[in-house]
């Protein structure tokens, strides 16, 4: 074909097949507009390079608001100490490079872990935070975000085999990116069910329906059978309720299922997390953990602790 052919071939016919994309979106913004529910990003905070003089700039309306809606928790994220001590530990960290023939590591991932963007800060971070001085845990792992982390176990951890499929319990109210990473496992929607929220007796009589729907399904001996990983959170975030772990643990070890906690939102508010020193009878606890740096401490990392 020339280029001359390919280029008439192309050519865009005088009554388009398809609806344009663009067309499509104005319409729907023009709409919401009208609705008046089109949302948008709200004017930054006031900075000390802003020009907050005009009573006109939107960034000195803003910086008289007190924050009732981010997840600077703990106020750490604005704390003048908190920037100090990061500073000061940077520039003590940098300096035990200097005169010496090593670099200091890179900023920045540079790439997946598993091929060019592992660091010794990463793995150093990762010790500090499963040793028994802060979650006493077998291994942690640093994700991007809590979300992240929760998309990346739930769509990992359950699975099929010749010998049954694992199932979910899930608390109704969990959020959205366990729900999420839910969805995204190997698991057949009817292998994933759902307990009243923080209902320990509803959780258990789900569980007893799942072990009857299990012993139908397989023969298998237990150690190659089906899962079950029961999931909450320790802390939930629209209403501030709290879970009653002891009493979830005790269930799941009664049964032998799995318990994943979320603690994005109990993490520094009920001391260093929320489930820690709940441990079952033979010396386990919480099969995982997630704990969001970035939600009290405010910064993007979150950490998936195991044991």
């Amino acid at each position: 074909m020339s280029n001359s052919t390919y280029a008439t071939a192309f050519n865009r016919s005088e009554t388009p097949i398809f609806a344009s994309i663009e067309t499509r979106l104005k319409e729907h913004l023009d709409r919401r507009t009208h609705e008046g529910s089109l949302r948008s990003l709200m004017p930054l905070p006031a900075s000390a390079d802003a020009d907050t003089s005009s009573k006109k700039n939107p960034l000195t309306l803003q910086s008289a608001l007190v924050d009732f809606a981010s997840n600077d928790y703990l106020g750490l994220a604005r704390c003048p100490d908190q920037h100090s001590k990061v500073e000061s530990a940077y520039r003590e960290f940098l300096s035990r490079y200097e005169g010496s023939k090593t670099n200091p590591p890179v900023l920045g991932a540079t790439g997946s872990r598993l091929l060019s963007g592992d660091s010794s800060l990463a793995r150093t971070l990762e010790a500090y935070l499963a040793s028994p001085s802060v979650h006493d845990r077998e291994a942690a792992l640093i994700f991007n975000s809590g979300y992240d982390a929760n998309l990346s176990i739930l769509s990992s951890l359950p699975y099929r085999n010749e010998n049954g499929s694992d199932a979910i319990i899930v608390d109704e109210l969990v959020h959205n990116s366990l729900v999420m990473g839910v969805r995204m496992s190997r698991l057949d929607p009817k292998n994933v069910f759902l307990f009243r929220h923080n209902d320990v007796e509803d959780m258990k009589r789900v569980l007893k329906n799942v072990c009857q729907l299990s012993k139908k399904s397989t023969s298998a001996i237990a150690s190659s059978g089906p899962s079950v990983l029961i999931v909450v959170e320790s802390v939930y975030s629209m209403d501030g309720d709290i879970a009653p772990i002891k009493r979830i643990l005790d269930s799941a070890y009664e049964m032998g299922a799995t318990v994943m906690i979320d603690e994005a939102h109990g993490l520094g508010v009920f001391g260093r997390t929320n489930s820690q020193n709940m441990i079952l009878e033979d010396g386990t606890d919480v099969f995982s953990k997630i704990n969001s740096i970035d939600k009290p401490y405010k910064n993007e990392n979150t950490r998936k602790s195991g044991g």
